[in-house]
């Protein structure tokens, strides 16, 4: 399991909007809203299940496509929320993502959950083909292009099909490096915008010249444990329409604007951003206890021109007892924070993974937490593990530099896990990671 997923896991998947509670005679209503997580198309299908309190899972009320709700007894705040956007059905309901949300109405009383739908986004081709201009004496030889919704490289005079949603408005983001992908060698960039991309395709040229040359912003040095094993920085790009350069980790295979460790470094400036671009940037410290991963991570956002970072890690691991039960239960959730906003968790159960987000309020004073048995409700039946299946497990204690209802209720960068698109956004995480078989009955 990758660090940048433990490090994002309170973001994974899902959005949530911060509401006024509706309160009624018959008591609040919550709902639930199913969204693409693109900026064209609509979302998936998906079944969506609630408990009330720690009480069984039923079927929400399905009001309109992609719109769920349900009712919660007067004088009730605690409640749970589970979407499964692969329902069950020829074995689907074993493999894929499930979203849960335990969740209390201070924190919302509407959520909002992304479900990617393929089959009617609008989509165009791209044939683009990287060139240098004969006036530049730059050394470079290949060239990394992002749409959108696909990215892809080639050498120099090589065209590369890609796909974009279409559309007026569009960006491309293409970066040229000199013998390997490595941000290091990234030696010109060029970001367009306000292509027009339709269904029939559109062939486009992409020649560097010496005046691409990018420039550097420096990144200063951060702390971390005297015991850490490990430190790393990332930095990547996000346009306000689309286009994603992932921030990385060290073993990521696709490079990012800048990479380095505790003692800083730099990364490169995309030209002509505008409002809303944001730079992605991420830090973490490491260590290793035989099979079990901790982590200190930050991630900050900010934008539309570059800055120092100017990292800030947590100030202490965290370490919380895991009992390996058919469903983990973890104990010991009682991180030392101000800034703690509540915990999160991601589990693969055998070939089914859930995205769990866990509010402070829906805790209270408890600190241990029991991931829920969802195999009892509607196309959640695949989601028990068998004895012996492979268990994944990851806990995170999450600060943030902004309210929950804040975070919950920007549009999202659309990276493997969700980030909120917030300038000036800070994220810090202790986490903890591991991984048993499933318990013989």
């Amino acid at each position: 399991m990758r660090p940048v997923k433990a490090a994002l896991l309170v973001l994974a998947g899902g959005l949530l909007l911060l509401a006024a509670c509706n309160q009624t005679g018959g008591g609040t209503k919550v709902t639930v809203t199913l969204v693409s997580p693109l900026a064209t198309g609509s979302p998936a299908t998906a079944t969506v299940v609630y408990q009330v309190g720690n009480g069984g899972w039923q079927l929400a009320t399905q009001e309109a496509y992609g719109v769920y709700s349900f009712t919660l007894p007067p004088g009730e705040k605690r409640y749970g929320v589970a979407v499964n956007c692969l329902p069950g059905g020829m074995m689907l309901g074993t493999i894929g993502w499930g979203y849960v949300y335990q969740l209390t109405t201070d924190d919302t009383t509407t959520i909002r959950t992304s479900c990617l739908n393929i089959s009617d986004l609008s989509l165009g081709r791209l044939s683009v083909t990287p060139k240098k201009a004969s006036s530049d004496t730059g050394t470079y030889d290949r060239a990394w292009i992002y749409t959108d919704f696909t990215s892809n490289y080639s050498a120099l005079g090589t065209s590369i099909d890609l796909t974009s949603t279409a559309g007026t408005n569009k960006d491309l983001l293409a970066i040229a490096y000199n013998s390997s992908y490595q941000p290091s060698n990234i030696t010109r960039i060029v970001f367009e915008r306000n292509l027009s991309v339709d269904k029939s395709g559109l062939a486009v040229d992409v020649t560097f010249t010496a005046a691409d040359k990018p420039v550097g912003q420096s990144v200063s040095s951060f702390s971390i444990p005297a015991d850490a094993t490990n430190s790393y920085f990332g930095v990547g790009f996000a346009s306000k329409k689309g286009v994603v350069v992932p921030q990385g980790a060290q073993a990521f295979s696709q490079p990012q604007l800048g990479s380095g460790d505790k003692g800083g470094g730099s990364y490169w400036v995309i030209p002509n951003t505008a409002s809303g671009d944001l730079y992605i940037a991420e830090a973490l410290a490491e260590k290793t206890s035989g099979a079990i991963t901790y982590h200190l991570t930050q991630v900050k956002l900010f934008g539309p021109g570059p800055e120092d970072p100017l990292f800030q890690l947590p100030s202490s691991w965290f370490d919380p007892s895991v009992e390996e039960k058919t469903y983990p239960r973890f104990t010991g959730l009682n991180y030392n924070d101000p800034a703690l906003i509540g915990y999160t968790f991601m589990v693969k159960l055998g070939g089914f993974t859930e995205l769990i987000y866990v509010s402070r309020s829906w805790l209270g004073s408890a600190t241990a937490y029991a991931v829920p048995d969802l195999s009892g409700a509607s196309d959640f039946g695949g989601t028990k593990p068998l004895p012996g299946d492979p268990i994944e497990w990851s806990v995170a204690a999450v600060m943030a530099s902004r309210p929950l209802g804040e975070l919950v209720a920007a549009p999202t960068i659309a990276l493997a896990t969700p980030l909120p698109a917030i300038d000036g956004l800070s994220i810090r995480i202790a986490s903890k990671e591991g991984s048993y078989n499933a318990p013989t009955p």
